[in-house]
């Protein structure tokens, strides 16, 4: 549908808000249009409103109980409340459904180290390091285990986290 088209293209620009407008109209369209309500959760979870996002994803989850993405959407913004076990909670309903989604992986994992949970952070980023995920690194790190092969840089300084400071990273939907 073209205006869900809009919104996704308005959520890779980073325009969060406008991408907000645009799938609240699809679902005034459609009440029940599920990539609608999808990018309403996450342009909610990016503009700061997770407990708003929340319920978006968890009508979302009731209406479709396997829809993968919307588990991941709701992850995501639980995550974000500091709710860390019901994060990874979230995450493993989305795995159950696809199991070889490597970044839902280190969404899990990134929420179980919040949790206290090391030993199945670290299961979690080996098995995504194993499907070919890249963007691990950043979380062995985070649990003591990365190991670059080269030096970060000139000074040998520490490679830096991205701005949002580790955690749960991909978007529902994306």
């Amino acid at each position: 549908d073209h205006v869900a088209n809009l919104g996704k293209l308005l959520l890779d620009l980073g325009r969060d808000a406008d991408a907000a407008r645009v799938f609240r109209a699809a679902i005034k369209a459609v009440p029940r249009h599920g990539a609608g309500r999808r990018g309403l959760g996450v342009a909610l979870t990016r503009l700061g409103a997770a407990d708003r996002a929340e319920e978006v994803f968890r009508e979302l989850v009731a209406d479709d109980p396997r829809d993968a993405v919307a588990w991941v959407g709701l992850g995501n913004a639980v995550y974000r409340l500091g709710r860390a076990d019901e994060a990874v909670a979230s995450y493993s309903s989305a795995l159950a459904i696809d199991p070889l989604d490597a970044a839902t992986l280190v969404n899990r994992a990134w929420a179980r180290l919040e949790a206290g949970d090391r030993a199945g952070a670290v299961n979690d980023v080996t098995a995504a390091v194993a499907m070919g995920h890249a963007p691990a690194e950043e979380l062995l790190d985070a649990v003591g285990l990365f190991e670059p092969a080269r030096p970060a840089s000139s000074a040998g300084q520490a490679r830096e986290r991205d701005e949002s400071g580790g955690g749960p990273g991909r978007e529902a939907g994306q």
